[in-house]
Formats: structure tokens, C-alpha cells, sequence
């Protein structure tokens, strides 16, 4: 790269962007223009990194840019080119669309002469514009949140060449060399960052871009999420297919009773009007009469509107809304944290009201993930004066043994310094360790200031750890790669050697650090791990640990976290033979850029060589305090019948303490039995590892043995466990939620119908993941058990309103034709009633959906009970779903036969007679919503108002348009027997469902219940929800 005059380089200013290619040189190749549509990658043996020209050149013409992955990301679904094709291919996906676009072909066909393709074609280009606009929004909220994540990178060119193994989304498949000047050096995952990682223990880093953009790790490991439909829109489908058989049906009858009426030839003179008007002047000059398949065609676009076509965009904007005053609500506000709700679904908001089992992690999500050191004991110590020797090397082993680093004062964050020294002044390439130029100077200068020592880990618990150590006296003061500094209770400051380091991994539950000892010639392996993976490596003297296992049990009684330390000593020499053998493995590992899982193994079992035999010289305890309120959120879950699930990687007596404290086990628990038929109503459950196992089973019955059981416990599960049980529950039925803080909860966030993410200290990944995130456990309760519980009811509600105000339409043509010779001729104003479902009748169901409130919140937080009517699916099922057939049929007549009387042996016309429809209709649909809002406000009575005004003005307006002579809507507005034709036919449709809404709401004694109850319930216990 080109440095600039001071040697600064151009990252110095954290505004530098780099030039972009000219417009022409942007635009994709024809051979390339697929890449436009679909991201295709060629495959690689071994990626070539070679080196950037000497002279200073555009960067988008640097052969590395060129062939690979820029550093920018892209997380939407769209671009300019390919937002309508992709858009309108992603809408066709929906089966009504598709219906209501084959209805506009059968429409053209001037034989069946039902109304004009223009209108009929008006709802439906009306709701693909409106969700296509939706879509670009939401689109365009992605490509922001994508920009935050760009990464500006510096041009380097050091004369280096880098040959790695393809981009992989395994952590750990990380392999390749670099050579320069003649010099090779490997790189593993030891000495590599990923996309997303955040620096704390260093100003900046001098590395090499392997991987940018689209080939990192995360990227590549994060995929889309899961498609997740909620239940409600599942059984909506099937609705969907009722509908479709009634209108089946409703087309037989008709295209039947047609071709019969015309095969007769009726002379229509006999008819009064307005009927007449609607059955053609037909003669013996007429010809043969329409077949039978004319008839289906035109009854098809008669009946069309029974399928609702405006449900889908119409159900998306009342969830978009419901979002909107969820994230508003304070309640489930983090002061501490500064954290507000976010929910990252907008169709999932209804399925929150209908859970039947809760599956959580513990540490983070039930617990603060502030971890303090509370107990400590070595085991059978051997004394000196003054001097415990077990003791020390327990505190030894807290201080070494971990990632901790330190800082001493708060870091000064340089990167933006002029300074700063540039890339260009770096030559050397050598272990992470070695400090080049005036690194260690730089340091000095960060680390002088305040006395105090900040620490910084990768784990809570290390960090509890060290600080536990610092309350003996042990304080660790700085700590490299190779050196580890400490002053013990004395005062005396000593430096240990360290000569290797063993990571944590999930196979050996242990890590383990080699430093030299007192004296030279020796190696002291300090280890810590699992009791599991610790007691029973002792040897030649297991016996020793039994007074450390009783000490173990007694912690992990309390609830805290226990840990086992211990340590080996080694002559050097057989280290030196050990480490050999070690690099070796390592080497042959690295030099073959791919993951060998041969050589893993044998990684581990050279690190199993050197720990064992591991003398056991203590255990630590460290507690991981529940959140607040944590408790009363599992207790109010459990009243609510909701089945919650615990799983953790703790041992069964820590995780039964913790069980106890946050209120999920109320009795003692049971330990499940595979080898038995018994079942476990009411009773609180412990399952073991091997048990989980077998309950994944696809053909296990296990889970059917739990059903009714007060809660279950799963401990010692890994985080692929986690996500097998939930797929497990969810397979046995049920709407299943997972709620979880870290990286590892990802899959069984992603696995469960609902996921549910807390903002904690574990980083954000659980939070992309999930559908929804919280500051901390205890508002779960407060989003399950109220805006659950509302918004499955808005939903089913106007789910169940959209299928019956179109059947009510339908019924009334139907009823048309049968007083009307089954012309398949509709009175109604054409444009209005194929606007009506979509136009004139949209608003208020909106408006419901969102603010609609069957129960209100003292009542819902008072009585969890009130959330098992959503968790059984009563307020939207099949019974639910025919008693609105029948109250549309019903209503339907009531409407149709009231207009009929009153327009009968009178001189109306067809139009008036329409009118007097129109209005009664909507007035009836107008009148039935209101009865089934339990929550009216001066916003929900202005949109009716408006809405009949709306509808009102349309015909005034109409008839001033179009010239109509006999001005229909004047004429019926001034004529007080409409009035009364209306009023009455709105009152008798709604008189059954009056009476079913007032037997319900009669039993004195439940409410009267619930009265007290809220009022009984202390302001304090309802903060939490």
C-alpha cells in the first residue's frame, strides 16, 4: 500500500473509504448475470492469496479483490433489478393469489359476461402493490442493519504468499501456510479471529485477511433463518380448503339450477321489479341454452370473493402493528441494561399465545452470568507451619490456568491517533508473543494510570476465579503468552513459565497449562475440569478424593458451580518428549489445510497423556445469582399450565439446587426411568443425559410419559443435545418455545416454533437467532401471558371475522340467484362489491387486531389460568371456524330476505334494491364487529364512523359521476323505511350471536372471581410482568 506522509496508515481516519469501480466496470459480464439472482460460489481446492503490486492502485483492481469475496455483507432477499420478478414469485406462493389471478383469466372471457376484468383486476393488483411495499421496507431495514456490519479493511503488501484450505463455517477448520523471504510459518485457529469477534485486550491488530464478506465463518454459518409458520395460519389453510368445498358446492347448485332455469325458457313478464330486471328477456330466437361448463365459469367469478383475499397482507399488517406496541411497552424495559424489546418476527406474535412447553438454558438465562467465588477446599492438605501446600497450588492453579488477562487502568483506545504507527513499519512475522517495534513500550504507556487491575476473560467463570485468588492475596498482575506474574499473600511478586497451554474442549471437559517449577528440571501440569472428567484420574491413590467428592456434592447442593483442580508434577525431560511428539502431530495437522479428524484425535489423546495421572488437589464453588424476579415468572408459567423445561450442562445436584431457587421444582423431584411404564402427572422430573438420548428416538414413547408433569430438569446436556429435545417435543405435538443467551442455545432457538433470545453477556448470536429478544427472563411471563394471550385472540378473531363477513357476502348472491332465475346477475354496484372485502371493510379489522383487548391486563396478570383458552387453541379452531359458517348463512338470509320484503311490489329499481343491500350489509358486518370488541375507545368508534361515511359518499358520489337519473342513494337516504329495513335487518342477524355472547359472559361466580382476585394482587407482584 501507499502510506501516507507521517507513515500513518489510511485507516488512521475511521471515515476512509476506498474508491469504488467506475459504474461501467460494476456491472456483471452476460455470462455472470445470474449472480444477480442467486449467490453461486466456485469451488476451491486451496485458496491463493498473492501479493498487492508495489504501486499505489485503485483497490477494486487489486487482483485479491477481484477474485474473492469483498468485505461487504448482504443479508436481504432483493435488489433494483430483481425486486418485481422475485417479489411476484415469492407472492404466487400463496395459493389465494394464484385463485384470485386465475379468476381474472376466466373473467376475460366475454361468455361469462359477470363484470369488467379492469374491476375485478382492482383488489388484486391493489393487495400485490400493498405487500410488495411491505417487502421493500423490510428490506430496506435489513441493508441498514447490513451496512452497520461493513468492515473497512487497509491494503497491505507485504511480500508474503498465503496458501489456506477453502472457506469453511467450521470454527475450528482453520489451516494454512504463509511463506516469505524464503521463511514458512503455519496458522491454526489458536492464532486467528473470526467476523464479529470484539477486541478488549489490545488497541488494534496487525493481521491478514483470509477470508471477507460472504466467505467468513459467520456468514457462512449463519444461513437464513428457519421458515416458521405459526398454527393459526396452518389451520387457516385448512379453512382456506373448507371454503373452497363450500364454494364447490355453491357452484354445482348454481350452474345446475341455470342450466335448468334456461333449458325452460320462463317467460320472465310474470316477474315485478326489480327482479325482472335481472333475468334476460329470453325467446325461442335465443338458441340453444349455455352448457353447463358456461354455467361453472360464471358462477366461479359470481362466488369468488369466498376465498378472502385480503386476509393474508391484512393479518401481516395487524401483526406489524401488534410488534409496534409490544416494543413500546416499558414494562419489559432494562433500565440497568438500557434495553428495550425487540421482536425479529412479525409472524410469530399470535403463537406466543398458544405454548404448551417453555424449554430454557440456565446459565445467562435464568442466572445474571456474574459469577462470584463462594467456596474452596483442597483435599487432605499437608501442612507446614504457616503453610498449607495443597492451598497453594489450588491458587496457582486459579491464576494460571485460564485466558484471564490484565490491564491496569481502563483501556485507551489508540486506533485513531496520529500516532499510531503504520502497518508498513511492520516486517517481521513470528509467534503471537513476539513484540515487534515498540509494542511493548505502547503497552507500558496503556497500562500506567490508575492503580487498579482490570481483568478481562473469555468465561465469567475464570474471571471469578482469579478474583477469588485476589481475595486471599494471590493477585494476578500481568500475563503473555509465556509469562504468568503474581504476588501471593506476602507480597512476593514470582513469574511462572508457561511452556504450554491446552484449551477447553467438549470431548476432555478439562484445560490444562504446563509451567515450569521450582525447579528446572521439573513440569507442574495444573488442570481443571468436570468432577466427571477430574475424580478417577488420580492413579496410584484414588482413595484421596472421596473427602473431595462429599465436598463437591455439599456445593453443588447449594446451587453453585463446581469445578475440580489438579496438577501433576513431570520431569522436564519427559515433557521435552512429550512436546516433541505433540508439535509434530500438530504440524502434519496444520501443513494439510483441511480438517483431519484423525489427527484431532490424536490431539486429544496427546493431551490426555500428559493429564493423567492427575492428582486431585481441590474444588471451587462459584455462584451464578438467578435474575431478579426469575421465580415468580417460572411460577406464573406453571399456573398457566405451560410445561417448562430446564437444560443445562451442569451436574444434576447444582442444576436440582438452582431448580429449587427459581421455583421450578415445588415438590422433591423424581428421577425418570426409560425401563418403565410409569407416568409423571404433577410430579416435577429429572432426566439424565443417556435418558434425553433415547427420548430423541423417533420412535421413543418416553416423552408420552411426561405429558402432565409439573416440569422437567435435564442435566449434563451439551448444546446438541438442547436441540434434539426440542425438535423431540416438538415432534410428540404441542407449540414448543426455546429461550436462551449464548452461541451454543442457537440451534435450539432455531429448532423450536418460537425462539427467544436474551441480551446478555455471552454475545448476540442467541439474538439474531431468535424471534424475539428480552433484556432479562423475567418479562417472558409479561410477553407470554399478556401479549400472547392478546394477540392469538386479536388474530382469531379477525381471522374468523374476514371468513365470515365473505361467506355472508356469498350467501347473498346466492340467495339473489335463487329468487332471480339463477342468472348469475348481482344488483350491487359492481366496483363496491368487488372492492368491498378489500377497501371498505379492511380498515376496522385492523384497527381491531391491534387494539383489541378480550381480557384486560390486571385480569390476564391475576390469573394465569385465563392463557389456557390460547395454549388449547379454543378461540380458533374447526368448531369455531362452522359456528361462523353458520352465523354468515344465518346472517346472509336475515339480510337478503329483509331487502327482499321491502322491495317487493314496489316500483324500485334493481340499482336501489342493491343499495338497500349494500348498506344493510355492511351495517350487519359493521355491528358484528363492534359486539365482539371488548375493548372500545374513541379511535376504534372514529374508524366505524369513517368507515360508514366512506361507504355512504361512495354512492353519492357514484351516482354524481355516472349520471345516474333516479339518483338510488339520495332516494333510499331520504325515505325513513330504509332506515327501519336496515336497523331491522342488522338487529335480528346479531340476535344469536347476542345471546351466546351474553350466556357467556353470565357465570356471576367466575368473574366475580377474578374481581377479587385483582384486586387482591399487590402492585409489587404485577411490576413484574
Amino acid at each position: 500500500m501507499t502510506t501516507t506522509p507521517n507513515c500513518h496508515h489510511r485507516r488512521a481516519s475511521s471515515y476512509w473509504t476506498p474508491n469504488s469501480a467506475p459504474l461501467v466496470e460494476q456491472l456483471p459480464s452476460v455470462s455472470n448475470l445470474t449472480s444477480l439472482f442467486f449467490r453461486r460460489r466456485e469451488p476451491e481446492d486451496t485458496r491463493l492469496i498473492v501479493p498487492n503490486p508495489a504501486e499505489d492502485c485503485s483497490r477494486y483492481q487489486l487482483p485479491n479483490y477481484i477474485k474473492y469475496s469483498s468485505n461487504e455483507i448482504s443479508t436481504t432477499k432483493y435488489n433494483p433489478v430483481t425486486f418485481i420478478p422475485r417479489n411476484l414469485w415469492e407472492q404466487f406462493h400463496r395459493l389465494a393469489n394464484i385463485y384470485f389471478v386465475f379468476l381474472l383469466g376466466v373473467d376475460a372471457f366475454p361468455m361469462f359476461n359477470t363484470s369488467s376484468v379492469f374491476v375485478s383486476a382492482l383488489p388484486v393488483i391493489f393487495i400485490l402493490v400493498l405487500t410488495a411495499i411491505k417487502d421493500a421496507l423490510e428490506d430496506m431495514r435489513r441493508r441498514r442493519l447490513d451496512s452497520k456490519e461493513d468492515i473497512t479493511l487497509d491494503d497491505s503488501f507485504l511480500r508474503l504468499k498465503i496458501a489456506s484450505a477453502p472457506p469453511s463455517k467450521e470454527p475450528s477448520e482453520m489451516r494454512g501456510s504463509m511463506e516469505m523471504n524464503g521463511r514458512s510459518e503455519t496458522f491454526t485457529p489458536e492464532n486467528s479471529l473470526l467476523r464479529g469477534c470484539r477486541l478488549k485486550n489490545t488497541t488494534f491488530v496487525e493481521g491478514i485477511v483470509i477470508y471477507a464478506g460472504h466467505d467468513t465463518k459467520m456468514m457462512l454459518s449463519s444461513g437464513r433463518a428457519p421458515y416458521k409458520r405459526s398454527h393459526a395460519e396452518i389451520k387457516t389453510n385448512t379453512f382456506v380448503i373448507g371454503c373452497a368445498g363450500m364454494l364447490a358446492i355453491l357452484i354445482a347448485i348454481t350452474a345446475t339450477c341455470r342450466a335448468l332455469w334456461v333449458g325452460g325458457y320462463p317467460d320472465p313478464s310474470h316477474l315485478s321489479p326489480p327482479f325482472a330486471l335481472l333475468v334476460p328477456a329470453f325467446n325461442q330466437d335465443i338458441g340453444p341454452p349455455p352448457d353447463w361448463l358456461s354455467s361453472i365459469g360464471s358462477s366461479l367469478v359470481l362466488y369468488q370473493i369466498m376465498i378472502p383475499l385480503a386476509l393474508y397482507i391484512t393479518v401481516e399488517l395487524i401483526k406489524l402493528g401488534q410488534v409496534y406496541f409490544m416494543q413500546q411497552d416499558v414494562k419489559m424495559y432494562c433500565e440497568e441494561k438500557d434495553e428495550a424489546f425487540i421482536a425479529r418476527s412479525l409472524s410469530m406474535g399470535e403463537e406466543l399465545g398458544q405454548l404448551t412447553h417453555l424449554l430454557s438454558d440456565k446459565t445467562g438465562t435464568l442466572t445474571q452470568n456474574k459469577m462470584l467465588l463462594r467456596r474452596c477446599a483442597t483435599n487432605n492438605p499437608v501442612k507446614f507451619p504457616d503453610r498449607d501446600v495443597d492451598f497453594e497450588h489450588l491458587l496457582k492453579n486459579m491464576i494460571a490456568c485460564n485466558t484471564v488477562f490484565v490491564q491496569k487502568g481502563k483501556r485507551r483506545d489508540v486506533i485513531d491517533d496520529q500516532d499510531t504507527p503504520s502497518f508498513n513499519d511492520v516486517s517481521t512475522i513470528g509467534a503471537p508473543s513476539s513484540y515487534a517495534y515498540s509494542d511493548i513500550d505502547l503497552m507500558e504507556e496503556r497500562l500506567s494510570g490508575p492503580p487498579d487491575l482490570y481483568y478481562e476473560g473469555e468465561s465469567p467463570d475464570e474471571l471469578a476465579l482469579v478474583w477469588g485468588a485476589r481475595r486471599f492475596g494471590w493477585c494476578l498482575e500481568s500475563r503473555s503468552n509465556n509469562i504468568v506474574t503474581y504476588k501471593d499473600h506476602d507480597g512476593r511478586k514470582t513469574m511462572l513459565k508457561v511452556l504450554c497451554t491446552l484449551p477447553f474442549d467438549t470431548e476432555r471437559k478439562r484445560m490444562s497449562v504446563c509451567v515450569v517449577g521450582d525447579n528446572e528440571d521439573e513440569v507442574i501440569v495444573y488442570s481443571k475440569g468436570a468432577d466427571s472428567s477430574m475424580i478417577g484420574k488420580a492413579g496410584k491413590r484414588p482413595s484421596r478424593e472421596e473427602v473431595l467428592k462429599s465436598r463437591v456434592e455439599e456445593y453443588a447442593r447449594m446451587g453453585l458451580r463446581t469445578l475440580v483442580m489438579g496438577m501433576r508434577v513431570m520431569r522436564r525431560t519427559e515433557f521435552d518428549e512429550w512436546m516433541n511428539h505433540k508439535n509434530f502431530v500438530e504440524l502434519a495437522r496444520n501443513r494439510g489445510n483441511e480438517k483431519d479428524e484423525e489427527s484431532e484425535k490424536m490431539m486429544r489423546e496427546m493431551a490426555d497423556r500428559i493429564e493423567t495421572p492427575t492428582r486431585v488437589i481441590g474444588v471451587t464453588a462459584v455462584e451464578d445469582k438467578l435474575q431478579a424476579n426469575v421465580a415468580r415468572s417460572i411460577t406464573a408459567l406453571r399456573e398457566a399450565k405451560i410445561q417448562v423445561w430446564v437444560l443445562t450442562g451442569d451436574q444434576p445436584l447444582t442444576a436440582e439446587g438452582v431448580a429449587t431457587a427459581c421455583g421450578l421444582f415445588r415438590n422433591i423431584p423424581v428421577h425418570f426411568k426409560t425401563d418403565s411404564e410409569e407416568r409423571y402427572a404433577g410430579e416435577d422430573v429429572l432426566v439424565a443425559p443417556d435418558q434425553v438420548t433415547q427420548m430423541c428416538l423417533p420412535e421413543s414413547t418416553a416423552l408420552d410419559r411426561l405429558e402432565g408433569c409439573g416440569s422437567v430438569l435435564c442435566y449434563r446436556l451439551t448444546p446438541g443435545h438442547k436441540a434434539e429435545i426440542v425438535k423431540a417435543v416438538k415432534r410428540r405435538g404441542g407449540v414448543v418455545a426455546a429461550i436462551g443467551d449464548g452461541a451454543n442455545d442457537v440451534p435450539m432457538i432455531q429448532a423450536a416454533h418460537v425462539g427467544i433470545g436474551i441480551s446478555g453477556l455471552e454475545g448476540s448470536q442467541a439474538s439474531m437467532a431468535a424471534d424475539f429478544v428480552l433484556a432479562q427472563f423475567s418479562f417472558v411471563s409479561r410477553l407470554i401471558l399478556v401479549h400472547g394471550h392478546w394477540n392469538y385472540a386479536r388474530i382469531a378473531h379477525v381471522m374468523l371475522y374476514f371468513f365470515y363477513k365473505n361467506i355472508q357476502n356469498v350467501m347473498i348472491t346466492f340467495f339473489i340467484q335463487v329468487f332471480n332465475g339463477w342468472s348469475c346477475g348481482f344488483p350491487v354496484n359492481m366496483i363496491f362489491s368487488v372492492c368491498y372485502p378489500v377497501i371498505f371493510t379492511s380498515l376496522q379489522p385492523i384497527i381491531f387486531g391491534v387494539m383489541d383487548q378480550d381480557r384486560t391486563e390486571k385480569e390476564l396478570v391475576a390469573d394465569p389460568t385465563l392463557y389456557e383458552a390460547g395454549r388449547d387453541g379454543e378461540l380458533y379452531n374447526v368448531k369455531q371456524f362452522l359456528s361462523t359458517i353458520a352465523d354468515a348463512v344465518w346472517q346472509g338470509a336475515v339480510c337478503y330476505g329483509t331487502m327482499h320484503v321491502f322491495c317487493t311490489d314496489t316500483f324500485h329499481s334493481a340499482q336501489y334494491f342493491g343499495f338497500c343491500l349494500a348498506i344493510a350489509m355492511f351495517c350487519v358486518n359493521m355491528a358484528h364487529l363492534i359486539l365482539e370488541t371488548r375493548c372500545l375507545n374513541i379511535v376504534v368508534l372514529v374508524i366505524h364512523v369513517a368507515g360508514f361515511v366512506v361507504t355512504l359518499s361512495f354512492f353519492l358520489l357514484w351516482d354524481l359521476l355516472t349520471g345516474d337519473e333516479y339518483m338510488v342513494a339520495e332516494d333510499a337516504l331520504n325515505n325513513l323505511y330504509f332506515y327501519a329495513a336496515v336497523f331491522f335487518a342488522t338487529v335480528v342477524s346479531l340476535v344469536p350471536r347476542f345471546i351466546i355472547r351474553v350466556l357467556l359472559n353470565s357465570d356471576a361466580e367466575i368473574g366475580q372471581q377474578i374481581i377479587e382476585t385483582v384486586q387482591t394482587v399487590d402492585s409489587s407482584e404485577l411490576s413484574y410482568l
